[in-house]
């Protein structure tokens, strides 16, 4: 099963959990977000589509998803307008980085 070799994987750095930022998060974002808050993954919650909603819909969403999974560090991002790349870019180097320094 995939949450086996997930668990024991020191490599894994960083889990992305891609959710729509138009929609409530699914029951598999649930049981997934429960999953890696459980087995102590770093992970960051990345709401996509963002380009889709206005920004004080964004905002009221971002805001209810970080509710939801008790994490303020959910980023918007959008494929199509380049929002929040540079961000998530910055959050992936510094993961690995950090991984590197923890193996060292």
């Amino acid at each position: 099963m995939a949450t086996g070799y997930l668990a024991k994987r020191r490599q894994l750095v960083l889990s992305i959990h891609i959710v729509d930022s138009r929609h409530e998060p699914t029951k598999q974002d649930l049981q997934l977000h429960e999953w890696l808050e459980e087995s102590n993954k770093p992970r960051l919650v990345v709401a996509t589509k963002s380009d889709k909603l206005s920004n004080n819909e964004l905002k009221k969403n971002l805001e209810h998803i970080a509710r939801v999974f008790n994490d303020d560090s959910v980023m918007a991002y959008s494929a199509k307008s380049g929002r929040g790349r540079d961000g998530l870019w910055r959050a992936i180097k510094s993961a690995i980085q950090s991984g590197i320094e923890t193996s060292v």
